[in-house]
């Protein structure tokens, strides 16, 4: 890597990084809302501290958290790009509403640096951005005249070429059929509610609230309804919405909690339903230390072994293997794998098959396998599986229960 940094630094600093530009991309886009102090308060707090309950514990995964894009703070705990996306969403937000509120137009410079950030991480975001970008551009301009409306469009101007370039990336057929097989469309319509109960049960409420104070005359209501209703439309890309519709119910839910408080009048009400709320919070920073899952610890004989690769294997070599070790070949030790995780491999189904055959199947011609797609190393835990003897398989390198084997299919 670059400066021989560790990927494990690296990525904890764009964790930090990417959530301390979230946190204030987040505050920023809340001060423009006309909103009392103490429902921005709680809208924020639940911004950065809302999280869906974990779903279930598995001895591999551990506690998993489904379609964790709608939670702030489930980003910053694992996914830092997503984090970055989700705060260049709303700092793009913030500039364009500043435009509206002052007419200067270096505004709009910005508002093209972080729409550009956020499409080239996620450009199907650019969907409820647009909307939000519409409502907020309806609800600050009593006049539209040709100039304030080329103005607005020229908040895209940064974007159009890496778009043109992703349409033309689009139209190729490996990158046709990897969208097939990532498609995130929801089972069913009530699963981005049932997956992200805390905050999404808090947020609708947050926005019915709204509706009886106000009817439909209220900007706020607008903002935060539509990235909700657009989550229900069945894209290819339906799940990543939530990146968009998160935010705005956390900030809708703000209105919640604090509604609460001035329903019963009591100002430990509001306090007291927080509390509660951080219990999945508490539960998911836990979970890995109650019951650690296999996928998220390695043991020192696979991290030797990873090392001993990454001296002794080059990058244009093909390593079969079971995962997780197939998932962290790549980035310990720099050479390919055949099958590895499911969202960087290309036909991921058909592989997983093969794979399986190729581990457990004993009339599974593995000779031809092999040599067909030119694998040249096979990694096998004993602990899991035994392989049948093969004379082109040679033993290479063992480290505890992981054996390396090499390929020499002329041997």
């Amino acid at each position: 890597m670059l400066f021989k940094v560790s990927l494990v630094f690296v990525y904890h600093c764009a964790r930090v990084i990417s959530g301390m530009i979230l946190i204030l991309a987040g505050w920023l886009f809340f001060k423009t809302l006309n909103l009392t102090h103490n429902q921005r308060k709680w809208g924020l707090i639940l911004f950065c501290l809302g999280i869906q309950f974990p779903t279930y514990s598995h001895d591999y995964w551990g506690l998993a958290i489904h379609h964790p894009e709608a939670s702030a703070f489930a980003n910053i705990l694992v996914f830092p790009h997503i984090a970055f996306s989700q705060a260049m969403f709303l700092l793009s937000l913030y500039f364009f509403r500043m435009w509206l509120n002052t007419d200067k137009s270096n505004y709009l410079l910005w508002v093209n640096f972080a729409a550009l950030g956020m499409v080239i991480i996620h450009p199907f975001m650019l969907l409820p951005y647009s909307l939000m970008i519409l409502v907020s551009f309806f609800w600050r301009r009593s006049l539209f005249d040709v100039k304030q409306l080329l103005l607005a469009a020229a908040s895209f101007v940064a974007c159009t070429p890496y778009l043109i370039y992703f349409v033309i990336l689009m139209t190729h057929p490996d990158v046709q059929q990897w969208q097939i097989q990532i498609n995130t469309t929801f089972k069913s319509p009530l699963d981005p509610i049932y997956f992200n109960s805390t905050i999404m049960i808090m947020g609708i409420v947050g926005l019915c609230i709204i509706y009886g104070t106000y009817r439909w005359r209220n900007e706020v209501l607008w903002l935060f309804s539509l990235p909700l209703l657009i989550i229900f439309i069945p894209f290819c890309f339906q799940e990543r919405l939530l990146e968009a519709a998160g935010p705005c119910l956390s900030f809708a839910g703000g209105i919640t909690i604090n509604s609460f408080g001035l329903l019963h009048k009591k100002k430990c009400v509001a306090p007291v339903i927080f509390t509660i709320l951080l219990i999945p919070v508490f539960m998911v920073l836990l979970a890995t230390v109650v019951r650690p899952p296999a996928m998220s610890f390695m043991s020192e004989a696979e991290v030797l072994m990873y090392e001993w690769m990454d001296r002794n294997l080059t990058q244009e070599d093909v390593v079969l293997a079971m995962l997780p070790y197939a998932s962290r070949i790549p980035a310990k030790s720099g050479c390919r794998v055949w099958y590895g995780h499911h969202d960087q491999t290309f036909k991921v189904k058909e592989k997983r098959i093969l794979q399986e055959r190729f581990f457990t199947d004993t009339s599974f011609d593995r000779e031809d396998f092999l040599t067909k797609w030119n694998i040249k190393y096979v990694l096998l835990d004993t602990s899991k599986v035994s392989l049948p003897s093969l004379n082109s398989l040679v033993f290479l390198n063992k480290f505890d229960n992981l054996v390396l084997l090499k390929h020499e299919p002329y041997r």
